[in-house]
């Protein structure tokens, strides 16, 4: 049976470790969880539309224009991304003044991270691949050649942020 450690017996540099490797474990384990059977269907859907021809994809520099941030090239978005990205930011700040900024903030850290190691990432469908925002429970699905952003999807039907009870 493995030994419990007191965590009040560790540095703040071996805490912070510790909490690096339950993240990295964690995080592990959510990007493998598959996708429900509505998600999918949604990411099919989205898929044929853009092969087909059927939308029009909207530069990242637009939507992150409309949302009051600051503009980054070279990454594209199926058009309903806008309406997840602006439906997730509105129910944050419905929560709490500022939530939905602080998730606009994590999702642009998710797609420098994407755009610096798009390879870095399960493989979720073919070339598509599934990344998960570090604070809130949403991922993003995109595909690893083109750099486009097919769906932004809550890991969770409610979208709700996961909180710890204080003590």
């Amino acid at each position: 049976m493995p030994q419990l450690i007191d965590i009040d017996t560790l540095s703040p540099v071996e805490r912070i470790a510790l909490a690096d490797v339950l993240y990295d474990s964690a995080m592990q384990e959510i990007e493998a969880m598959p996708l429900s059977d509505e998600q999918l269907a949604e990411l099919d859907r989205r898929i044929v539309d853009i092969e087909q021809g059927k939308v029009g994809l909207v530069a990242w520099e637009q939507v992150r224009g409309t949302l009051g941030r600051v503009a980054m090239t070279g990454v594209l978005l199926h058009p309903a991304v806008r309406h997840d990205l602006q439906r997730a930011v509105a129910s944050y700040n419905a929560r709490a003044v500022g939530l939905g900024s602080a998730f606009m903030s994590d999702f642009e850290r998710l797609i420098d991270r994407v755009v610096t190691f798009p390879l870095a990432y399960p493989e979720t469908l073919g070339t598509y691949r599934r990344a998960c925002l570090a604070r809130f429970p949403y991922s993003v699905i995109y595909d690893d050649k083109s750099l486009l952003l097919v769906t932004v999807l809550p890991l969770r039907p409610d979208g709700v942020l996961h909180t710890v009870p204080s003590r």
